[in-house]
């Protein structure tokens, strides 16, 4: 996800923080995750 600190490299691309674009990250839920702003254009769709 990028460095956040002066003196430390990122992991994941080894530049220092004024180089680095910063990374997407994820995070792996037990359990699926919906958005409650689309219910009705998924139903709609799915009608």
């Amino acid at each position: 996800m990028g460095t956040s600190e002066k003196d430390r490299p990122c992991e994941t691309c080894g530049k220092n923080l004024a180089d680095c674009i910063g990374h997407y990250g994820y995070i792996d839920l037990e359990l699926p995750c919906f958005h409650v702003g689309y219910f009705k254009a998924i139903i709609g769709i799915l009608q």
